[in-house]
């Protein structure tokens, strides 16, 4: 099995290709300085000489608040390249995976998402997303399109790092409570992208391609996910007292991108098709909560 890794430079397609690493699995993993994935022809000679089974596309245009100033070049990125992608894949006989987000649906929603369920963007980063995976299912012919949510990794900028980061500083935090989802963290979702290569690596017929879910569980609101970094930091000795975290509202919060309230997401596909249970977010936080400390 030989995967082409496209957003190298990203905390999951970084963690992706040193996964490749540390497995031995042939990876040809690619940043953005290395290939602008808008770039047709780069691409294109990339696949012919990496010679993969599979490609992962996890670049992205990723800057939320950006995205609202500058959503024709979040399109250009997130979406037109996908057409390219998903044309050159068909073309060459390559099946491609790309990481998709909680952020195509409105969160209206009472219960978790379907893959199923229509799909709803609120926002300029949203939109381009879900443009992307519509381009992406047009013209690919092998794909799955995976939505992840709440990504986070040991390392990166995310908002366990960021909470961490207010906490050792002897800061208080306030943290919406109407924003509800499930943690992922960057390391079971690359263990995810490898599972589903290993699986239709191995198995020449097959079929079920599509749009799956992949997240943490169980799912919490964003000052839940913030209670439970406080108390894993406290148990660890990173911090000496608990911060005192106040729960607000998301209107507390003035911002010129709307999130969804709701971004749970059903994982009964996942489980069913690939035997891949969800993200065990609170396991990873209480055993490496101090590599999340931004020192």
């Amino acid at each position: 099995m030989r995967i082409l890794v496209l957003g190298a430079g990203g905390q999951l397609g970084g963690l992706l290709a040193r996964r490749c690493g540390e497995l031995n699995i042939p990876c040809v993993a690619l940043s953005r300085a290395e290939l602008d994935i808008t770039d047709g022809r780069k691409l294109a000679g990339w696949i012919d000489d990496a010679c993969p089974d599979v490609l992962v596309n996890a670049a992205a245009y990723t800057d939320v608040e950006a995205a609202e100033d500058c959503e024709a070049e979040a399109a250009r990125i997130n979406a037109e390249a996908l057409r390219t992608i998903g044309t050159l894949c068909r073309d060459k006989a390559v099946p491609v995976i790309h990481i998709s987000t909680d952020f195509v649906y409105d969160g209206k929603k009472m219960d978790e998402y379907l893959e199923t369920d229509e799909a709803v963007p609120l926002n300029a980063y949203g939109r381009s997303k879900l443009a992307g995976d519509r381009l992406l299912s047009e013209r690919a012919d092998r794909y799955i399109i995976l939505r992840l949510s709440w990504l986070f990794a040991r390392g990166g900028r995310n908002f366990v790092a960021a909470v961490l980061g207010r906490m050792m500083r002897g800061m208080s935090l306030s943290v919406v409570d109407d924003q509800v989802g499930g943690p992922t963290y960057a390391g079971d979702a690359s263990s995810c992208i490898l599972e589903i290569c290993r699986r239709i690596c191995a198995d020449g017929g097959f079929s079920s391609w599509g749009v799956y879910h992949y997240a943490g569980k169980p799912d919490v609101s964003r000052y839940e996910f913030a209670e439970f970094i406080a108390e894993a930091a406290l148990k660890a000795g990173i911090v000496s007292a608990r911060p005192a975290i106040a729960p607000v509202s998301s209107s507390g919060f003035p911002s010129k991108v709307v999130r969804p309230r709701n971004s749970r997401l059903n994982v009964d596909k996942i489980r069913r098709v690939f035997g891949i249970g969800p993200s065990d977010w609170k396991g990873e936080i209480l055993r490496h909560i101090g590599d999340y400390a931004m020192r």
